[in-house]
């Protein structure tokens, strides 16, 4: 496969020892998707109006305030998404919320209050759903996963790193199993999924070995013993399965 900019990546990520290379290129989207927000993303006008329209989710609005790289820019998006947000729900509450006012009739009054309740909820929802930065990763991980699975189904090489790296994180493996469901066919199916499994149980119980052994270390009739491979056995454990922390 000719590389591109989304094979480079994931060659680059397969070639790390980590817990999870799929991680590695969320990670690493996550991170450039950030800085690009704060940055570049300000000066593109059509890039903006996006931005200010669906503004960012709770992780991602905590991340960009505490790195205080641009309090202005970020002030300014969230000036003109507040502003959205708050036409969105004008546009039709306060007619409704004056009519429930005067609605005496128990039938008109239930009628107005599940239409600002189905109002309310579909603005609300359609907020805490709307991240600029998830959507931006999310358009990306989707060419990645197709890439991982093409790769793997076409070139050798790069099999033989996939099936020797350490696994994968449990949603990762998640989506690679579908994934792999819709892009290959019966005989490369049944071979994939044998890779992501051989992977998931071998990288498992390594973890798992370590883990009990970094917990045996606690118990002071092990304190003098070697540490072995157990010191980032919890941090490990966790990003299996929760991905990178």
């Amino acid at each position: 496969m000719k590389e591109t900019i989304y094979t480079i990546p994931v060659n680059d990520a397969f070639g790390k020892d980590t817990e999870c290379p799929v991680c590695e290129l969320e990670k690493d989207l996550s991170a450039s998707n950030m800085e690009f927000s704060l940055g570049a993303a300000l000066m593109e006008p059509s890039v903006r109006v996006e931005m200010n329209k669906k503004g960012f989710c709770r992780d991602h609005y905590s991340q960009l305030y505490r790195s205080e790289k641009n309090a202005l820019g970020l002030s300014l998006i969230l000036t003109t998404n507040h502003e959205l947000f708050i036409e969105n729900i004008n546009k039709k509450a306060p007619a409704i919320y004056k009519a429930l006012e005067k609605a005496e009739k128990k039938k008109a009054r239930q009628k107005l209050s599940q239409e600002m309740a189905k109002l309310l909820s579909d603005t609300l929802s359609a907020s805490v759903d709307s991240c600029f930065v998830c959507d931006r990763i999310k358009f990306t991980m989707d060419k990645y996963l197709e890439v991982i699975i093409h790769m793997w189904k076409t070139e050798q090489d790069f099999r033989a790193k996939f099936v020797s790296s350490k696994g994968f994180c449990n949603r990762h493996s998640l989506l690679l199993v579908d994934y792999g469901n819709k892009g290959l066919n019966a005989d490369e199916h049944s071979d994939f999924i044998m890779d992501i499994y051989a992977l998931f149980i071998s990288n498992w119980k390594r973890n798992e070995e370590d883990l009990r052994w970094f917990t045996k270390k606690f118990d002071y009739r092990f304190k003098d013993e070697p540490w072995k491979n157990s010191k980032d056995a919890l941090k490990r454990v966790i990003e299996k399965n929760t991905g990178y922390i």
